[in-house]
């Protein structure tokens, strides 16, 4: 993953299927170091993303209770437009 808002989000994916994945352990999944999981969560955070952390041996990092992305809703034509745009040989590709 080698831009940071990718990682960013695959941090929010991380949190929504894994709550309470320690520091080290989303570093490891993410490539990163544990700072920078800090500084992606806090991302979230200021995005109004409300991820919680918790020190300790049975500590982690997790969003709010209850709390849950909605999945990306698309019409037809949007995701024609997306599969179009990602087609290998295209303008945008």
């Amino acid at each position: 993953m080698p831009y940071p808002l990718t990682r960013v989000l695959a941090l929010l994916e991380l949190l929504q299927t894994h709550p309470g994945l320690t520091g080290a352990q989303l570093a490891d999944r993410l490539g990163t170091d544990v700072r920078t999981v800090r500084r992606y969560a806090a991302r979230l955070r200021e995005l109004g993303l409300p991820v919680e952390s918790e020190r300790g041996r049975f500590g982690g990092y997790r969003l709010a209770r209850g709390y849950r992305m909605p999945p990306l809703m698309l019409t037809n034509e949007e995701a024609s437009w997306s599969c179009w745009g990602c087609w290998p040989g295209t303008a945008w590709a």
